[in-house]
């Protein structure tokens, strides 16, 4: 019962069809990031497109590494939280599946499809390339748009319902909703979509690398969820608490 937070299709079961979704997604991916990234350039900064390459991304490149010893504390914190989110959520996913089983029909069938006998191509499009693209449109585009009409809460809330709405389906996005939201926070923190970048490929990778098999039975779900949800309560807190001491850290 793993959790994922990238929208798109389930796949069918041939190895021709699962590749050719892998480039299908790699390629819509990186037009999102070409088409979204050079749109949300535009809105955070005034120079042109020359401009912003070389003044904010390659700073924001050596803003970035100016600090290792800090960029590897943040960077733990946010694996951390990204786990702990993962086993959290499927944890409670599976423990409802148990209870419920017959209203996770669909989503079984859609995380089975998505997570079993997958090409390295299509791994990489929704581990790498999701992301990227999700954030700059997500919690880039649409969030500073959203700000300039709400205040900063109720605008990453309307970014994350939005991207609870496309994922296109009850069960994914409701914990999109509030998985989105903490990313929301995070760029609000620090001014910068990298942590959410970070934090959503922790959460995609994992989905392929923890056994259903952990989430099989009701005692060890709910074990899981009340471990993982106190660990990954005090780092966000923690790590909330360092960006509330200093911004623009990653």
């Amino acid at each position: 019962m793993i959790t994922m937070i990238s929208g798109g299709r389930g796949v069918a079961e041939s190895g021709d069809t699962i590749v050719n979704e892998g480039i299908f997604n790699i390629i819509r991916y990186t037009l999102f990031i070409i088409i979204f990234g050079w749109w949300y350039a535009t809105l955070t900064s005034n120079d042109d497109v020359k401009d912003i390459l070389e003044k904010r991304i390659l700073n924001h490149f050596k803003r970035i590494t100016s600090n290792k010893k800090r960029m590897g504390v943040i960077l733990a914190m946010l694996l951390v939280i990204g786990l702990g989110l993962q086993f959290m959520v499927s944890a409670i996913i599976g423990l409802l599946n148990h209870l419920f089983p017959e209203l996770f029909v669909h989503y079984n069938e859609l995380i089975e499809s998505i997570t079993s006998n997958q090409s390295i191509i299509y791994i990489i499009s929704v581990v790498l390339f999701a992301p990227i693209a999700e954030e700059i449109l997500f919690r880039g585009v649409i969030l500073k748009y959203a700000e300039q009409a709400f205040p900063a809460y109720p605008a990453i809330f309307v970014s994350a319902l939005l991207f609870g709405l496309y994922h296109g389906n009850l069960i994914q996005g409701t914990y999109a909703v509030a998985i989105g939201f903490l990313m929301g926070v995070l760029v609000m923190k620090t001014d910068s979509i990298l942590p959410s970048m970070f934090l959503h490929f922790i959460i995609n990778l994992s989905e392929y690398l923890i056994p259903d098999s952990v989430y099989s039975r009701t005692v060890p779900c709910v074990v899981i969820i009340v471990i993982s949800a106190i660990i990954s309560g005090v780092v966000i807190v923690a790590l909330i608490r360092k960006f509330n001491k200093t911004v623009n850290v990653l």
